[in-house]
C-alpha cells in the first residue's frame, strides 16, 4: 500500500449511513483490498446508504478492481438479495461520472450518484428516498 493511503469511516446510525473517506495515493487494487476490509469490520455493511468521499485520493481503479468490491459486497449479503441502496461517490475527477454510467451495472444492488461535494451528497441522500423494493 502507498504511504500515506488510508481508508477511514464512520458510521451515522440516526441517518443509517456509512461514511468512508479514501486519502492520499493509492492503486485500485489496494483500494479494493481496504474497502473490503472496511465492510468486513462492519455488521451488514450493504444495509446502509454510502458516502464514498474520493476528494483527497488520488488513484484509478480498473474495471476487475470494481467487480471484485461488487463480488465481495455481494457474498458478504448473501442471499436472497438485500434490498438496494444509495451510494453517493464525492470526486474532484471528472471522468468519474462517466465511468459510473457505463458501469453501473455491476452494482445492480445500488442507487449510485456522483457528486462534486459533501453537502451535494448528503442533500440527495436527504431528499431522495431510495426506490421501492
Amino acid at each position: 500500500m502507498p504511504p500515506g493511503f488510508r481508508v477511514s469511516y464512520r458510521i451515522d446510525e440516526t441517518k443509517n449511513r456509512l461514511l468512508v473517506t479514501v486519502r492520499g495515493a493509492y492503486e485500485g487494487a489496494a483500494l479494493i483490498d481496504a474497502l473490503i476490509d472496511v465492510y468486513g469490520q462492519i455488521d451488514q455493511p450493504w444495509s446502509y446508504d454510502r458516502v464514498m468521499d474520493m476528494r483527497a485520493a488520488d488513484g484509478f481503479t480498473t474495471l476487475p478492481d470494481l467487480m471484485r468490491a461488487a463480488q465481495a459486497l455481494a457474498e458478504m449479503a448473501g442471499s436472497p438479495p438485500p434490498p438496494r441502496k444509495r451510494l453517493a461517490l464525492i470526486s474532484k475527477d471528472p471522468l468519474d461520472k462517466p465511468r459510473l454510467a457505463g458501469i453501473g451495472d455491476i452494482f445492480a444492488k445500488d442507487y449510485i450518484q456522483t457528486f462534486e461535494s459533501l453537502d451535494e451528497a448528503l442533500t440527495w441522500l436527504d431528499t431522495n428516498p431510495p426506490e421501492p423494493v
